[in-house]
């Protein structure tokens, strides 16, 4: 995840294998096989072909680009089902909202398919800043993944990488309120009160994203479901 026009979607399409589903046309530009998806019965009807015969088609990895416009979708559906609702807050106590997280669970767990069909999955977003309240230290503002404030959280949770890019620093000072964005991207991968990300693929810190390879990452991703060796669902023990 990272600002507009960052390079997100180009880094993507550099995995080898990557089928797109653009839900906000920002693979226009790109040369990359992706499914076009603007509503949420088409974006049902691209992961139903990618599950079933994705891994036939020499797919291996599925991008979702990009998570603002797939919340979008999905809170579209919500409205869809409560035609009385004008918008997610109409209802109050949060029940818009909650079922537009209940949407994502779902989303998410269509994600744990494809994997389980022998693919990976790649999200992308957009990011934002957000100000964070640490009683031990004075206030700090800190980029993190642009969805829900939910999601937030649940998303990172459920990743074995989350990267965070952004351009570096050619100007100014870290000290300073004087800085220029306008170097060499950058990933950052580990949670800071900078930013949230992580990784389990023991990456450093910090890389220029033209030294990136995306085998860092799934040379470590979950192995191809044929070779699991797991016991089950314990009922056996």
């Amino acid at each position: 995840y990272g600002p507009p026009g960052v390079g997100k979607s180009t880094l993507a399409s550099r995995a080898a294998g990557a089928v797109f589903l653009d839900l906000d046309r920002e693979t226009d530009y790109l040369d990359v096989p992706r499914f076009k998806v603007r509503t949420f019965a088409e974006l049902n009807e691209a992961i139903t072909s990618l599950r079933n015969y994705g891994v036939r088609k020499g797919y291996k990895h599925v991008v979702v680009d990009n998570a603002t416009a797939l919340e979008r979708i999905l809170g579209s559906e919500v409205l869809r089902r409560n035609p009385k609702w004008p918008n997610l807050e109409a209802p109050g106590f949060n029940r818009g909202f909650n079922q537009l997280i209940d949407e994502w669970s779902r989303f998410l767990l269509k994600m744990n398919e494809i994997m389980d069909a022998g693919m990976s999955v790649v999200i992308v977003a957009h990011s934002r800043i957000k100000t964070t309240t640490d009683p031990l230290v004075d206030h700090y503002d800190r980029f993190e993944p642009d969805v829900r404030k939910e999601m937030v959280s649940q998303l990172p949770a459920g990743m074995d990488n989350v990267l965070f890019m952004r351009r570096g620093i050619s100007r100014g000072s870290e000290d300073t309120n004087n800085r220029v964005y306008d170097g060499a991207p950058e990933l950052f991968t580990r949670d800071t009160p900078q930013c949230v990300a992580k990784t389990r693929a023991g990456l450093p810190g910090n890389l220029l994203v033209s030294t990136f390879d995306w085998n860092m990452l799934f040379n470590n991703a979950r192995k191809d479901p044929s070779n699991d060796k797991s016991v089950g669902d314990g009922s056996d023990l």
